[in-house]
């Protein structure tokens, strides 16, 4: 049974220019497969609460599991977290904790993932011409790998390219960058090339567009849970508890 957690953040405020507040969503995808488990589960708390939020979510997500699909004891485990951020080793140790109390009865493997958008690295492929834009009659794409393209860079890091040269909107947008996976070394499970190719086909499962995202959806639906839900809150008299029941149990913040 495999569970992954994807956290994301949003920044809001009443203005541009006025104090902003960070806000982190969190969205629950199980089985690996990409059905949601969303009732109830989808939450955007401060930056401040998310590390208390996660296992509240964690222990509501793994009790209505069990049930649900009656897992017997024995049974193995594996919990994948997508972040925003890198995770403290205090977080870390905090669901460390709590996978204890889960290991009495089963077996459990975690894995901590920094899906990082910023950084230095860029792919280059000195074989690729580019792919003609049909708009605008130029090349574009030029030197981008080709997309689900994965180099390893050590034990707990490696490059992701989610944009090839077909996915290139325009000549303009120059070299797409790839994901940096990172790996926190407080992870049970360390399969670099699987967690990857999960990373990979996550980013194919959106159900805003038919194409290909640039970001696995575990990051992508939560930044929009965070967004959406951190601005209703500035709303006067908005009450969270409108979020449950039929609207809460489904894909309202696509």
């Amino acid at each position: 049974h495999e569970l992954v957690f994807g956290l994301g953040s949003a920044n809001v405020g009443t203005d541009r220019l006025g104090r902003r507040e960070r806000t982190v969503g969190i969205t629950t995808v199980f089985k690996g497969d990409g059905d949601y488990v969303l009732e109830n589960r989808s939450r955007a708390v401060s930056f401040d609460e998310y590390p208390e939020q996660i296992l509240t979510m964690l222990r509501s997500t793994v009790g209505t599991l069990k049930q649900r699909y009656n897992w017997q004891p024995g049974e193995s485990i594996r919990l994948i977290f997508h972040a925003f951020k890198p995770l403290k080793n205090t977080e870390v140790n905090a669901v460390k904790t709590l996978m204890e109390e889960i290991a009495k009865e089963f077996t459990v493997e975690y894995a901590f993932v920094h899906v990082v958008q910023d950084h230095p690295f860029l792919v280059f492929d000195e074989k690729q011409p580019g792919v003609k834009d049909f708009e605008s009659r130029k090349t574009k794409g030029v030197m981008a790998p080709t997309r689900g393209r994965y180099i390893q860079l050590n034990r707990h890091e490696g490059l992701l390219c989610l944009t090839g040269a077909n996915e290139v909107k325009r000549p303009e947008d120059g070299l797409p960058s790839p994901i940096l996976l990172r790996l926190h070394k407080g992870s049970t499970f360390v399969d670099m090339t699987y967690l990857a190719r999960q990373a990979f086909l996550f980013s194919c499962h959106s159900w805003r567009t038919f194409l290909p995202s640039g970001m696995p959806i575990t990051v992508t639906y939560s930044d929009l849970i965070a967004r959406l839900l951190g601005n209703l809150a500035l709303v006067p008299k908005w009450n969270p508890d409108t979020m449950v029941g039929a609207v809460g149990s489904g894909r309202w913040f696509l």
